[in-house]
């Protein structure tokens, strides 16, 4: 898997700092449970997380996050045929 560092993408953090980002790699399958989804990673040097999916993955996996009025949350991620589910 090769790194595209020509890209000219940037990253807009949710406190309105922008980077540059490093690179990204495509095509790399990410297993959360059961379920598989094939995601492009975009590769940052300044970064305090080792991995952030972001929102294309979140909207990909169509992830469902719940909030419960005791504090307990909890998330549901599908497939993308929508055979598997896996919650955390």
């Amino acid at each position: 898997m090769a790194l595209d560092r020509n890209h000219g993408w940037r990253v807009n953090a949710a406190t309105s700092r922008t980077w540059d980002l490093f690179g990204v790699v495509p095509n790399i399958l990410i297993f959360i449970g059961d379920v598989k989804l094939e995601k492009q990673i975009f590769v940052q040097e300044e970064c305090t997380y080792p991995i952030i999916l972001g929102e294309s993955y979140i909207t990909g996996a169509r992830i469902e996050i719940k909030v419960l009025d005791d504090g307990f949350a909890y998330a549901r991620i599908r497939s993308q045929d929508g055979n598997k589910l896996f919650n955390f």
